[in-house]
């Protein structure tokens, strides 16, 4: 008993030692969804979409409202974004050379063309993200 109290004491000072740094898995979701939008929106341009000239600044003050009460602090936030949008952009760099470059047959080109339907959803879904929804813009009819 003694040993779970002592456990418990030492858990309550190291987390009353150590800021709310942590980010919830939802609040990682979103900064991977952020950064999932910022490094496709090159491609929902080529698509046929519509970019903001502004995206990225616009985009990061929109960000930076959102997050403001996550309690996170601001150069982990900061960290967090960075890791996030190199992640992204390691996965569509990725995804793309290696599908093209293998693509030889018809299946593998269907391969290709799935891979670029997916982006061509994630712009879509850029849409009507509450950030995006006015820097990222499809046709009518689209």
């Amino acid at each position: 008993m003694k040993r779970v109290s002592r456990l418990a004491a030492t858990l309550a000072i190291i987390s009353m030692a150590t800021p709310g740094f942590a980010q919830t898995q939802s609040q990682q979701d979103r900064l991977n969804r952020i950064a999932q939008f910022v490094v496709t929106a090159p491609m929902c341009e080529k698509l046929g979409m519509t970019l903001d000239p502004e995206l990225a600044q616009k985009a990061a003050a929109a960000v930076e409202v959102e997050t403001a009460g996550w309690g996170i602090e601001a150069e982990r936030l900061e960290r967090l974004q960075v890791e996030a949008v190199k992640r992204q952009g390691a996965i569509l760099s990725s995804d793309l050379a290696t599908a093209s470059s293998n693509a030889k047959s018809e299946a593998q080109l269907r391969g290709v063309k799935s891979i670029l339907l997916g982006y061509g959803q994630t712009c879509m879904a850029a849409t009507r993200d509450p950030i995006f929804s006015t820097l990222v813009v499809a046709p009518a009819g689209y």
